[in-house]
C-alpha cells in the first residue's frame, strides 16, 4: 500500500489508509483525522484545518498546496 508523507517543522504529516476505505492523517505518529481520499488529507494540512493547534494556527502556508508535494512511501501491509 501507498502513503504519504511530509516532513514540516511541527514534525512529519503522513497520510495512509486506514482500512475502512478512508485515509488517516497523522502528525509525528499522532491521529489528527480521518478523510474521504488522500487529496483531501493532504488539502486540510494547506488549509491549516489538520487539527493540530500549532500547524493550524498559522493561518496559511504555501505548501505542500497539494499531494503532489508529499513523498509517496510505502505503509505497512
Amino acid at each position: 500500500m501507498i502513503g504519504y508523507i511530509f516532513p514540516t517543522k511541527f514534525g512529519t504529516f503522513s497520510i495512509f489508509p486506514d482500512g475502512t476505505g478512508r485515509w488517516r492523517l497523522e502528525l509525528g505518529g499522532r491521529y489528527l483525522a480521518t478523510h474521504a481520499s488522500a487529496d483531501l488529507a493532504a488539502k486540510s494540512v494547506f488549509e491549516c484545518a489538520s487539527g493540530n493547534i500549532d500547524w493550524d494556527a498559522q493561518g496559511s502556508v504555501e505548501t505542500p498546496s497539494g499531494l503532489d508535494q508529499w513523498q509517496a512511501t510505502r505503509t505497512k501491509p
